[in-house]
């Protein structure tokens, strides 16, 4: 009995010595084990710079769209004349007049919107990265006021504005001009250029702002339940990304039928090569907690990345400019094979263009 009790007490002995022994290992590691290395999102950056092959990427798409725009210059300025902005594609049921209001109730609508989005309320705006990023995910910004007029849909909006007003302008000058000769010689050659140029860029883009919205973030919103996309139904959201498309449309197809030339598409370039060095000016501008982007694409962090995602968006700017220039086109060869007294039959044809690209790229509902 003796022999066996020793050995259950050397048997629960050796026991309590090893259950030691695991515990003091266990504790060695906890206290011994290299801290888990802090990541963007437990600390934010203080600075995100972009790459250098991003910079050296922007700067030559920007010295190339520069160089395209000076050596163009000679082909705009047989377009960028008064008849260009007065000329009518149904004189018979637009007047000049006519066409000048229009205009103008259109460029008033926009800034209308514009004064009430920088005066409302505003909105809260989350950006989410990629999985590799090195930013803080979800970071509420706060998007009021000025900070509203930094979004690319808030810049085509205004550059529409800019638009409609100055052709606005420059058909009911002609219109009502006492000779009614359509004659302004005081108009300079480079506002006509700087008009011409900004309607060629904003056009494209506002078919861009549309689809994105259309086919891209409404569906991403969307996943979080439908009470998500209540800011995107706000009357302010839906004109900015519906209606700038329509109106554009409309202006090309029903009204003044101005051009968007496939020979300009470096503006598309030049475009999007500026807006990307603002955004990146503006990194520490939107929160305190560290540097970030309006959008997840503009992500300075990722490396070669970084670079291909600009890429990427110069080439979709170009690829809308294009698709507009061409779609242009298009309408004009149906417009030519159609018969000369066939205005009614051309208008429904229009008609039909306006209603099916707007359906295309428009939405107003989940």
């Amino acid at each position: 009995m003796s022999l066996r009790r020793s050995h259950v007490l050397g048997n629960e002995e050796r026991g309590k010595m090893l259950l030691g022994v695991n515990q003091t290992l266990t504790s060695y590691r906890t206290t011994t084990t290299t801290p888990k290395k802090e990541t963007s999102k437990d600390k934010p950056l203080d600075r995100a710079p972009p790459p250098w092959h991003s910079v050296a990427f922007v700067a030559c798409i920007t010295a190339l769209s520069l160089y395209q725009c000076v050596s163009a210059i000679h082909s705009l300025d047989k377009v960028a004349v008064l008849d260009t902005f007065t000329h009518r594609v149904f004189p018979e049921y637009v007047s000049l007049a006519l066409l000048g209001w229009v205009r103008l109730a259109i460029a008033i609508l926009i800034w209308v919107v514009f004064v009430s989005t920088v005066t409302s309320d505003g909105w809260i705006q989350t950006t989410r990265y990629r999985a590799k990023s090195k930013l803080q995910s979800g970071v509420p910004i706060v998007m009021k006021g000025s900070r509203t007029l930094f979004p690319f849909t808030a810049w085509c909006w205004i550059l529409l504005g800019i638009s409609f007003t100055s052709h606005a302008l420059i058909a009911l000058t002609v219109a009502y001009n006492d000779n009614n000769q359509g004659d302004l010689p005081s108009t300079p050659l480079w506002m006509l250029r700087a008009i011409l140029l900004i309607w060629e860029t904003t056009a494209p883009c506002a078919f861009l702002v549309s689809a994105v919205i259309r086919y891209v973030i409404w569906d991403m919103v969307l996943q979080g339940g439908p009470e998500r996309t209540v800011q995107l139904k706000h009357p302010r959201n839906l004109m900015s990304h519906n209606m700038n498309s329509i109106f554009v449309v409309t202006e090309i197809c029903l009204l003044g039928g101005l051009p968007v030339r496939l020979s300009e598409v470096y503006l598309g370039c030049l475009y999007g090569s500026l807006y990307i060095v603002i955004a990146w000016s503006l990194t520490r501008y939107w929160t305190s907690q560290g540097p970030h982007f309006l959008y997840f694409f503009l992500d300075t962090t990722l490396g070669y990345t970084t670079t291909i995602s600009i890429a990427a968006l110069t080439a979709t700017l170009c690829l809308f400019y294009a698709l507009l220039s061409v779609s242009l086109v298009a309408l004009n060869q149906l417009t030519a094979m159609l018969p000369d007294n066939s205005s009614q039959l051309l208008l429904l044809c229009h008609i039909a263009f306006v209603l099916g690209v707007a359906s295309l790229v428009c939405r107003f509902h989940d």
